[in-house]
């Protein structure tokens, strides 16, 4: 049996003692062995890409001892490298391998054992290289970039890159969308990026960097665009779910959202596949695509034809109200003119009963001429 008990060390540094006893077998007495296990962090402050080196001593050293490292209470994954006896690991800081790092020791059927946590810093978001994030068409894609808190990185930059090397890819032009100012709320180790809307050619690779430290940290990541293509045929609608990058799905589903007279909705999953097809009159309800990975869902995009089918209508009552009007206008300038006619035909009708006496218009004509002379002649008598 043993019996340990913990020193206050440096972060970097955890001590334990280690009593071993042992019953004499000759004896009954018992003995006791003291031994100081060690488990060393360097350097004790780490960035990401940072070269470390764990150690582990025991004083006094055994004279034959086997050293057996555990991350996380997990066996280590076997491309770390250890020295020729395994009291020491050295490998590259990254964030996988933050955590508490364990070195158990066994010596002459006896073991002890001694911990220390690595803490790593730099980019936690995304946590590793080409992580992939889902957007529809018109949506608003999140580009996340997220240090660890407390740094203060400088200089950061946004870059498109185009597609080719994956060591010295060249650098394609931003979409007019993006988006990466900062702003008053935003945490100063925070230089997430986002693009709205997002375009179907804005699909791509990306890439974030700044300065921490004097060193410049960098992540890749992709930005996956999702489509819903719409095929019509003779009383059927097909609907096809596109990505611009499918490496990482497993499977689709299609979710039918319907609601009833009180707005109250309702959904139940109807097909599993990439496409789906059903009748014009189905295809008025909503209809959502989701797609799934390993580890569960990635994203969805949803089909809103009664969306379009109200901005369809709306544009037709639009259309019937300009008809109506210009129906209305056609209708006033035909009653100008029928009164335009009318009026003519009056002044046609009343010239034609004066023309058809002629002799008694010049009898009238005659009898006052006559009158005006005898009246003048009165005047001069």
């Amino acid at each position: 049996m043993f019996r340990t008990s913990t020193n206050t060390t440096p972060p970097a540094a955890h001590l334990k003692t280690l009593c071993w006893s042992q019953l004499d077998p000759g004896g009954g007495r018992f003995w006791v062995a003291q031994n100081m296990f060690r488990v060393s962090v360097s350097p004790p402050a780490l960035l990401w890409g940072n070269d470390v080196l764990l150690s582990c001593s025991v004083t006094p050293r055994p004279d034959v001892a086997s050293f057996n490292w555990k991350l996380n209470d997990g066996p280590l994954d076997p491309q770390i490298r250890t020295s020729s006896d395994g009291a020491s690991v050295s490998l590259k800081a990254s964030l996988r391998l933050s955590g508490n790092w364990t070195c158990e020791v066994t010596s002459g059927g006896r073991e002890g054992r001694a911990s220390a946590a690595l803490t790593v810093r730099g980019i936690l978001q995304p946590s590793k290289e080409d992580v992939r994030f889902y957007a529809a068409v018109g949506s608003v894609g999140s580009l996340p970039c997220i240090f660890s808190p407390g740094l203060k990185p400088s200089g950061s930059l946004w870059e498109k890159l185009k597609p080719g090397s994956l060591f010295q890819p060249a650098v394609d032009r931003l979409p007019a969308s993006f988006s990466s100012s900062s702003s008053p709320a935003q945490l100063p180790w925070d230089k997430s990026a986002r693009v709205d809307p997002v375009g179907l050619e804005d699909g791509g690779r990306y890439r974030c960097s700044a300065s921490v430290e004097g060193q410049r940290l960098a992540r890749n990541m992709k930005l996956v665009v999702a489509k819903i293509v719409q095929t019509k045929e003779k009383g059927s609608v097909t609907l096809s779910c596109h990505l611009s990058d499918t490496s990482e799905v497993t499977e689709y589903d299609w979710l039918q959202v319907t609601f009833d007279p009180n707005g109250t909705e309702s959904a139940r999953s109807v097909l599993k596949g990439k496409t789906v097809r059903m009748s014009q009159e189905s295809e008025q309800n909503q209809w959502t695509c989701r797609f799934y990975g390993k580890e569960g869902i990635l994203g969805n995009i949803t089909h809103r034809a009664q969306l379009m089918a109200g901005l369809t209508g709306h544009s037709s009552s639009s259309g019937q109200s300009q008809n109506m009007a210009a129906l209305v206008g056609l209708g006033l300038l035909l009653l100008v003119l029928l009164l335009v006619l009318a009026q003519m035909y009056k002044n046609h009708r009343r010239r034609k009963q004066i023309f058809q006496y002629p002799a008694l218009e010049t009898i009238v004509h005659s009898i006052s001429n006559e009158r005006e002379q005898k009246e003048r002649s009165r005047v001069k008598t």
